[in-house]
């Protein structure tokens, strides 16, 4: 979703099950990417 720095989004993914995130530029808008392990 829309994020505004990478240490909020970082609390939203670890709170959601992932591992970490970042916001990044995407398109138009900043978005919040998360990310995990692959198995």
């Amino acid at each position: 979703g829309y994020c505004v720095s990478s240490t909020n989004c970082k609390n939203v993914c670890r709170t959601e099950g992932f591992l970490t995130g970042s916001c990044d530029f995407h398109v138009a808008s900043r978005k919040c990417y998360c990310y995990k392990p692959c198995p």
